[in-house]
């Protein structure tokens, strides 16, 4: 019988060992805690983008990802000030459509998903992307038309995640984007949203992302 509680004791010590390093793991103990505040700023920028791009009468639809399965504090987080800045700015709620992403895949919208999207969407409507832009190939984009709602999109990354924004924003697939400057600023603590924002991000429009892209470092465009 002592036998018998010696391993059960050991057995509940184990799990809770196991548990304990789970919550380490996860960020939630003594390891590198998640910085909120550049994301928090860049869900309030692409809302102001959103806002200022919906066209009388025009609707607002968010895709974004799926964190039920696989959390992602980041996702989360731009979601919570995108709309929390919607409903501050008293901007109309926004439809929100999920997607479950392969975490060791690339993070995007199904091409054939995003163009069907964009079809059935009126041009006076905003779809605002977390997952990056409508990577479509040339039949998916002819059969849009030259009326679709405009896009804009959160690009994070570098290389192979961008190299291909230039000639989307020349098609007139996307109106404006935020994506990770080159090299991250100076240290944002203290700074206000604004300081957050550039720490780690910019929104580049078809004016200016030549340029941005051109400072990121090359991986190869997407096909």
């Amino acid at each position: 019988m002592r036998d018998s509680r010696l391993i059960q004791g050991l057995a509940a010590l184990v799990t809770l060992g196991a548990a304990a390093t789970g919550w380490l793991f996860l960020g939630n103990g003594f390891g590198p805690s998640f910085d909120s505040a550049p994301h928090r700023a860049a869900g309030a920028a692409l809302a102001r983008e959103a806002a200022r791009a919906l066209k009388p009468g025009g609707h607002l639809t968010v895709l974004a990802r799926d964190t039920s399965v696989f959390g992602n504090p980041a996702a989360d987080t731009l979601l919570s000030a995108f709309q929390d800045t919607l409903r501050i700015s008293h901007q109309p709620a926004a439809t929100v459509r999920l997607f479950k992403v392969d975490p060791l895949r690339r993070v995007e919208v199904p091409p054939g998903d995003f163009a069907e999207i964009l079809r059935k969407s009126p041009p006076e409507d905003v779809v605002v992307s977390f997952l990056g832009p409508p990577w479509l190939d040339e039949n998916q984009r002819g059969r849009l038309g030259s009326k679709h709602p405009t896009v804009v999109a959160f690009c994070p990354g570098h290389g192979a995640d961008i190299q291909g924004l230039p000639d989307l924003f020349r098609a007139g697939l996307v109106e404006s984007a935020i994506i990770s400057r080159a090299t991250t600023r100076q240290d944002h603590a203290g700074g206000g949203p604004a300081a957050a924002f550039d720490h780690a991000f910019q929104v580049v429009t078809a004016a200016n992302v030549e340029a941005a892209v051109a400072l990121s470092p090359v991986g190869g465009g997407k096909p």
